[in-house]
């Protein structure tokens, strides 16, 4: 138990860890998952491990810095193996309403499009999909900045 211990907390070290993504570690490094959800149990109980804190960091990082939508944390996140509930639990916390999306998806739309983009409406659409925004939150910022109707029928 101590060799794993060692492992993981040598990991944790790093920075926070995902439990999934600590448990994909150890299990690379050769430990059993009896031996890994043992450890799982002492880092949480050390509060070394907490998904919950890990997963709000990273949201509101991935909002700060790289002004991603909430469906492109959530699919990351997913990807990542984090539990739904958590998941939801923390989107739901930091884009608690559309004008919350709408503010981050204006910044993500002034960093990201060009001035030669602002003619192609369809091509703005997908990037700012691409980042994870709803359609409500980029028709809002559409309308906004480019000063035009926006067809409610855009999907």
């Amino acid at each position: 138990m101590s060799n794993i211990l060692e492992s993981a907390l040598r990991i944790t070290a790093f920075g926070p860890q995902f439990k999934s993504v600590l448990k994909t570690k150890l299990r690379v490094k050769g430990y059993l998952d009896t031996e890994i959800d043992n450890v799982i149990i002492k880092l949480e109980s050390l509060e070394l491990l907490d998904d919950f804190k890990v997963t709000k960091l990273y949201v509101t990082t991935q909002v700060k810095n790289k002004f991603y939508g909430p469906n492109l944390i959530r699919a990351k996140l997913f990807e990542k193996g984090v539990d739904k509930e958590i998941v939801e639990s923390i989107i739901k916390e930091i884009f608690f309403d559309i004008e919350e999306e709408t503010d981050v998806c204006l910044k993500c739309f002034n960093k990201f499009i060009t001035e030669k983009e602002k003619s192609n409406t369809s091509k703005i659409y997908r990037k700012l999909q691409s980042k994870g925004f709803s359609m409500r939150a980029i028709k809002n910022v559409v309308a906004t900045q480019l000063d035009i109707e926006v067809d409610d029928d855009i999907r």
